[in-house]
């Protein structure tokens, strides 16, 4: 108990956790650095001496010493409740709640200070015993609750700044892309919807969970506290409100009573809460700390969703008396329906979770997929959103993008081949138009240097010598901008060069047949 008071006493000094981190009201701080030590000394040397009062000469003083001593000891606690209280309500007025803790907090020691005098000394030093424990117990989790609130805030702040730093960056290369498509002529997404969760909402998730958290732990310690105190709690378990056939020949019915269905509801509540907010907290506590990429945390979070449904739903039916071998015939009535009625919505949000675990495509890719090149702005669940050069938005299913062929410009290395054909006459140097044709390629800035450039003699054509020039290019949408650069400079490097590109030539032959001599005689 000392220990504790010393602690929060710690916690209260002026700049320190309680005002810096903890958020804690000024008016609160002050009177707990003032008060807790006057408590202190009222209290320790009553510690050290009451348990004298167990021993065999000690208990002569019981009833005489004992009780003022407990009286002092509980003055002193009304004392301390009164100015803490008051601190309390000045700096949360309008908060009614606290009048009637106020009131109790105050008078509880003084009437047990009474029923000590009058004669109940043991029953009174037991209460007293064990609300103060109990205070203890709360302090301590309220101290717990505040310290992983102050985590929490720290994490989320780190989330912040690493989804800032995403997002410039994001956005830079939204900004090269956009810049990359004014001079192809393409149609690119004017934004990108990654898949993930908001971190306001995450923030209210993991408070939410804390403050849930932080009930349970009192709940469950006072209960262990108070358990022996309050034995008419058992009469939960003795009200039966329905039995449960086994089909064991045999065997009784098993009896459901109010207490189970008390802890089903709970559970339910619990199910209900916990679906609601762990997605969120598990993205702060676990899944920050690991180096996932965007997207896999979302889908983690999602199947955690349906795992706890699940398991929630199956220990309240089973809390409820529920078995599984009368469930499964449900189960499979229900699977049965999923497999002709519902198919093609499952396929696609199994075919989903796929993509953001597998992450063949991401959002931001450039892909082909059945006729349709685009980038891929949303993926969801269900189905991928591709924006195509008209930049019209296509809706296309999840189940398309596993099933069927996928080309992915863009997954692994952005950079593409171009290749520019040109043709020269016959008779023209073919060592110098391979040097030409180099030379305007290196000289190229969409031109990437790895791999280089390369420049080949391919065909012998009926009216002209054919070459190919390859090269690799940095994005898919310089792929326009650099053929037109390519196919400019190669036409005025050629001219200048004095090397003519040849039209298609053809050989006209015209046979005339000799004119025929007149015979006088009918053809």
């Amino acid at each position: 108990m000392a220990f504790l008071l010393r602690g929060i006493y710690t916690v209260a000094y002026a700049k320190g956790l309680g005002e810096r981190h903890f958020q804690w009201k000024s008016n609160t701080l002050r009177v707990l650095r003032k008060q807790i030590p006057m408590l202190l000394a009222v209290l320790i040397p009553i510690i050290v001496v009451m348990p004298t009062m167990t021993t065999t000469k000690g208990a002569a003083f019981s009833d005489s010493l004992g009780r003022l001593l407990f009286a002092i000891a509980s003055i002193a606690l009304a004392f301390f409740a009164q100015r803490f209280m008051s601190a309390v309500r000045k700096d949360q007025p309008n908060r009614q709640v606290l009048k009637v803790l106020h009131l109790f907090a105050v008078a509880m020691p003084l009437v047990l200070a009474f029923i000590s005098l009058w004669g109940y000394h043991y029953t009174a030093v037991r209460f007293e015993g064990l609300m103060f424990i109990s205070l203890c117990w709360l302090a301590c989790v309220i101290l717990l609750h505040y310290l992983g609130l102050r985590s929490l805030t720290v994490r989320e702040r780190r989330m912040t700044l690493k989804r800032v730093i995403e997002n410039r960056e994001a956005e830079r290369k939204i900004a090269e892309t956009r810049e990359a498509a004014e001079t192809s002529g393409e149609g690119v997404p004017l934004n990108y919807e990654m898949p993930q969760r908001d971190i306001d909402d995450i923030s209210q998730q993991s408070e939410t969970v804390l403050k849930i958290f932080s009930l349970i732990l009192a709940a469950a310690g006072l209960w262990a506290l108070w358990d022996n105190v309050f034995p008419a709690l058992g009469i939960f378990d003795e009200i039966t409100l329905w039995t449960i056939s086994t089909g064991v020949e045999g065997e009784s019915p098993v009896p459901i009573n109010l207490g189970d269905l008390m802890i089903a509801l709970a559970i339910g509540v619990g199910t209900v809460l916990a679906a609601r907010n762990l997605p969120g907290t598990m993205e702060v506590v676990f899944l920050s700390r690991l180096n996932l990429e965007p997207g896999v945390g979302y889908a983690i979070t999602t199947l955690a969703t349906y795992t706890i449904v699940f398991i929630g739903i199956a220990a309240a039916l089973a809390g409820l008396g529920f078995q599984w071998s009368k469930l499964q015939w449900l189960v499979a009535a229900l699977g049965v329906g999923l497999g002709f009625g519902l198919q093609e919505i499952v396929a696609n949000f199994v075919s989903g979770i796929i993509l953001l675990f597998e992450r063949p495509i991401r959002v931001g890719d450039t892909v082909t997929i059945g006729g349709i090149t685009g980038t891929v702005s949303r993926i969801r669940i269900r189905a991928t959103t591709l924006v195509d050069w008209d930049r019209k938005e296509q809706i296309i299913p999840n189940k398309t993008f596993v099933t069927q062929d996928l080309t992915n410009w863009t997954l692994s290395d952005p950079i593409t081949r171009v290749i520019i054909r040109v043709g020269v006459a016959y008779g023209s140097d073919v060592d110098k138009v391979q040097e030409l044709l180099h030379q305007v390629a290196v000289e190229n800035e969409r031109v990437v240097e790895e791999p280089a450039p390369a420049v080949f003699c391919v065909e012998l054509g009926d009216s002209r010598i054919d070459f190919e020039v390859r090269v690799f290019v940095r994005d898919l949408l310089d792929f326009m901008p650099l053929s037109h650069e390519l196919h400019s400079a190669i036409t005025r490097t050629l001219k200048e060069a004095g090397i003519q590109i040849p039209f298609p030539q053809r050989d006209i032959h015209i046979r005339t047949e000799p004119a025929r001599k007149d015979t006088g005689q009918p053809e």
